[in-house]
């Protein structure tokens, strides 16, 4: 088959949202387009590392999940009407070490539904019935999703890389799910979302409010009336960075599994370290996309599995690689083989011009693709706030995408992908000697 044309792909332009303030000290950030008649509104909370500390993943994922449940002014019927009177959304995200909330609604409403999603935002109240109707169909599921093999590799590794000591290597039990109540779920919101210490004084966890799209030129006003009164931001203490740690091999048994789960790899440098660009690279060549070097050989050449891929998990000062995949169970050291032999290729031979020229085509493809708009080009921002970063990071990642050389992409193999330094779990129907 005749390869296709490799097209230079032209430098994206990025928005510079303006910066400004609702009281004093909580930032909003503008991205004005008055060629959309939609206003988008987000909330983005970092949640302090104590409170992560504290409490475990389902509660503070169950906080998020139910802000629209209830408050005291409004039942989840009345909330859900509401927003659809107006035909506007507003979507829910937790992520680790984020609470989410968007509200994206038509421009001359965004008046009369601000004040539905603020209410949820500081006001919920988690109604213990319509708490324990969902908790108790979300265990159901959890019971399901916890006897899978995928689910029980991924269990395991996130313990092996970064124990049980961290809030991120704590696994979800099914009694978390019996303990959690409105009385708790009331606490954690009152830490993150809204405390007084004394009369008008509200104090925040880490906020930033986005906003975007054809949005009132007193929009600052309208958020101020909507906020609770002299709302300003706590102290705030960060999740310390991540450690490495010692690699392992682990193999779970799960009886009658037809398939074979694996999960692979290590702790890496962050966004704010210089070689996360290259590692970037590096890892979308190994399997990061569908043109990857596992995909080609375990998918497209040997058939073992339909899918496998390797991906980043990205804080700002560590990051969490992992390679997946699923196999017929009959295929597991085989597959264990051709993911050790392609991890070792790539510190032992130097990538080729043409191959890497591809990958560098699709990244900055990817990056005009997620940025292609103004709503995409918002979230993107919101995930860089995540990791106290801006546009300049993607102006210097598209830099090193395009420099990037055959020599730098074999050195970051052999510095980050020693096969000694990565940890692999598998989870099957009968142990292997595979290690």
């Amino acid at each position: 088959m005749k390869t296709p044309k490799i097209n230079n792909i032209n430098k994206p332009v990025f928005l510079r949202p303006k910066k400004g303030y609702v009281f004093q000290n909580i930032p909003v950030y503008f991205f004005p387009d008055n060629n959309t008649s939609i206003t988008g509104i987000e909330f983005l909370f970092e949640i302090d590392s104590s409170i992560l500390n504290k409490n475990s993943a389902l509660s503070l994922s169950s906080v998020n999940s139910y802000l629209t449940c209830g408050t005291n002014k409004m039942t989840e019927f009345e909330i859900n009407k509401k927003i659809d009177s107006f035909g506007a959304y507003i979507s829910k995200n937790y992520n680790r070490r984020h609470f989410e909330l968007s509200l994206h609604t038509l421009s001359n409403t965004i008046s009369s539904v601000l004040p539905v999603m603020t209410d949820c935002i500081f006001n919920s109240i988690f109604p213990e019935e319509v708490i324990k109707n969902k908790l108790d169909n979300e265990k159901k599921s959890f019971i399901i999703s916890s006897t899978k093999v995928t689910e029980k590799a991924k269990i395991k590794f996130k313990e092996i890389l970064y124990g049980n000591d961290h809030v991120f290597g704590k696994k979800t039990e099914l009694n978390d799910f019996n303990n959690l109540n409105s009385n708790i779920l009331n606490n954690i919101h009152s830490n993150i979302c809204c405390f007084q210490v004394e009369k008008n004084k509200n104090f925040v966890s880490n906020l930033n409010i986005l906003i975007s799209g054809d949005y009132p030129k007193n929009i600052i006003r309208i958020l101020e009336d909507n906020l609770p009164k002299s709302l300003q931001i706590n102290s705030f203490q960060k999740l310390e960075s991540v450690d490495k740690r010692s690699s392992s091999c682990h193999y779970i048994v799960k009886d009658k599994a037809l398939q074979t789960a694996f999960r692979i790899g290590r702790i890496l440098p962050g966004h704010s370290h210089c070689d996360f660009f290259g590692l970037k690279v590096l890892i979308t060549i190994l399997g990061g996309y569908f043109g990857s070097r596992l995909m080609t050989n375990i998918r497209e050449e040997k058939g073992y599995t339909y899918g496998i891929g390797a991906y980043l998990l990205t804080e700002k000062n560590y990051s969490e690689l992992n390679i997946v995949t699923e196999a017929g169970s009959k295929y597991t050291k085989q597959v264990y083989s051709e993911i050790v032999k392609e991890i070792k290729n790539l510190s032992e031979n130097s990538i080729s011009f043409s191959e890497l020229s591809r990958v560098k085509s699709y990244m900055l493809g990817s990056i005009l693709h997620n940025c292609n708009g103004l709503f995409p080009q918002v979230s993107v921002f919101k995930d860089l706030k995540k990791h106290d970063s801006n546009f300049n990071f993607l102006e210097k990642l598209n830099f090193e995408i395009n420099s990037i050389t055959p020599s730098k992409i074999k050195y970051l193999a052999n510095k980050y992908l020693n096969v000694d330094d990565i940890s692999f779990v598998a989870c099957g129907p009968k142990e292997e000697k595979i290690w």
